[in-house]
């Protein structure tokens, strides 16, 4: 006989489970294509953005340049410090480089999911 409470607590473990994403497999799936994602802004605000980091997908005047330079004496500039916790997409509806949280990630191609940062 098995103990109700026990079944009802790995059934909602499955459900975590399958509603997470890993912040590797994210990237993976924006190098391969477009990606629709839906996140909560830091005002509070609902956004859905089809995202990409397929460069295919990507106009040649938008991607990013290898090396910026100093416009006074073109020496090279440092890069800003990437942030581990945002991640930069290109918008292919509003055709900018946007960022966002990815623990504010809610859903992923029409799937509630949690992307897991660790």
């Amino acid at each position: 006989m098995s103990n109700c409470r026990s079944d009802e607590y790995y059934i909602e473990q499955d459900k975590r489970i399958m509603n997470t994403i890993n912040k590797e497999y994210l990237h993976k799936l924006l190098q391969e294509g477009t990606v629709d994602i839906v996140f909560t802004k830091v005002n509070g605000e609902r956004r859905e953005m089809k995202a990409t980091l397929n460069p295919g997908n990507i106009p040649e005047d938008k991607m990013p340049k290898q090396q910026v330079l100093n416009e006074y004496d073109e020496s090279p500039i440092k890069p800003r410090k990437e942030n581990p916790n945002v991640l930069r997409v290109f918008d292919e509806e509003k055709q900018e480089w946007r960022s966002f949280r990815l623990d504010s990630v809610t859903e992923v191609n029409g799937e509630e999911k949690k992307v897991l940062t660790e």
